[in-house]
């Protein structure tokens, strides 16, 4: 592996970027330096060879006498390799929380279809396929209505540029049309296709 390779920054979470970082990390292994090589190395020391490591280029190394240039690089794959373990470890992490957070997606999904199918808990009221068909079809329909209407009512509120600069990352992360607080599941209601899709008729309360 080129010490380029070695510098290089993680990417966003993701698998990919683990397994990137896991073959760094195997390649500082493989190096087999001793656990205990720089215990006698005061810390500011060790951060100052890693540092210089970090940002020589190849060919000031080749102007190195060899015993620095081994030195230098043992100690920055020496301290690289510890680096890489706790990327490893906020990766994981990181990964953990999206995981997480898609879970809560499928939960309050979930949720969502008990709010709309109230009745008897939420199961099925029949053992006809063909009834049970038909439910399973008009759930989809008022589930698809639901996020539509969900989708234009937030498109509406962020239309002005001046809102949209006030979300940050996390408030971003968190827009979801799956929403249904501000509904009941009792009742009709009456739809304009025509002006839903021009985006601008009144929408229901």
């Amino acid at each position: 592996m080129l010490l380029q390779e070695l510098r290089a920054d993680p990417g966003p979470a993701s698998l990919e970027t683990m397994e990137q970082e896991l073959d760094k990390l195997d390649r500082v292994r493989e190096l087999q330096l001793p656990i205990d090589l720089f215990v006698a190395v005061p810390p500011k020391v060790l951060q100052s060879f890693r540092q210089r490591a970090a940002v020589e280029a190849p060919y000031e190394f080749r102007r190195h006498p060899e015993p620095l240039l081994i030195t230098l690089l043992a100690a920055y794959c020496h301290v690289r390799g510890q680096d890489l373990t706790d990327t490893l470890v906020e990766l994981l992490l990181e990964l953990r929380h999206e995981i997480q957070e898609a879970l809560n997606v499928i939960e309050h999904w979930n949720n969502v279809n008990d709010f709309i199918r109230f009745g008897k808990g939420g199961e099925f009221a029949t053992n006809q396929l063909d009834e049970q068909e038909i439910s399973m079809l008009a759930l989809h329909l008022v589930q698809i209505c639901l996020v539509y209407i969900n989708t234009l009512m937030i498109q509406r509120v962020l239309e002005s540029p001046d809102r949209m600069s006030r979300l940050t990352k996390e408030d971003r992360r968190g827009l979801t049309p799956l929403l249904f607080g501000h509904t009941t599941p009792y009742g009709s209601f009456r739809l304009d296709m025509k002006g839903l899709q021009k985006g601008r008729c009144d929408l229901p309360q």
